[in-house]
């Protein structure tokens, strides 16, 4: 609901938002998500290619990184937005890439109307395909943490904390 927000804000004049989890950072300030979203100038929403684990190094477009997406300010981006805050508080998944997926699996022709799927290279680049250069590394690869659950949070933090050491 926060990107809704933001693109409502003073009279909705913005024409773009761009959604990054908070592991998400920009690395290289050449770039800039107007490059991205001129790319898919018919899109409603533009999200990253997902980590492919088990052929690593390659990218999996079947599946969607929630962590880093575009959002135009269009009726049905908030449309969309508010049929998946519906549907978080409605049901027990605890993944929005999931639940957005299985969105996207049942309305299939509608997504592929409105919806995108580009490069990690475009917005976040994961750990096993970031190269310097790139516009945003995204630890990704935990999925939701869960207050009480702290195992993979911590482990997640300490992860970005050494790349970023390597990187700079």
């Amino acid at each position: 609901m926060a990107i809704k927000a933001v693109l409502k804000a003073d009279g909705g004049i913005r024409k773009i938002a761009w959604w990054l989890d908070a592991d998400a950072l920009i690395m290289d300030m050449a770039n800039n998500i107007e490059q991205v979203a001129q790319m898919y100038p018919q899109a409603d929403l533009v999200f990253t290619s997902d980590v492919d684990y088990i052929h690593k190094g390659q990218e999996n477009f079947s599946h969607i990184n929630a962590g880093a997406v575009l959002v135009r300010n269009t009726p049905w981006a908030s449309d969309f937005m508010d049929t998946q805050f519906d549907l978080a508080r409605a049901a027990s998944q605890p993944s929005d890439r999931q639940q957005m997926e299985d969105w996207w699996r049942k309305n299939e022709i509608e997504w592929g109307q409105h919806v995108e799927i580009t490069s990690q290279r475009h917005m976040a680049s994961g750990a096993t395909l970031y190269e310097k250069g790139d516009f945003v590394f995204h630890a990704t690869g935990v999925g939701p943490t869960f207050p009480g659950h702290t195992e993979s949070s911590q482990w997640k933090w300490q992860s970005l904390r050494v790349t970023c050491k390597l990187i700079f």
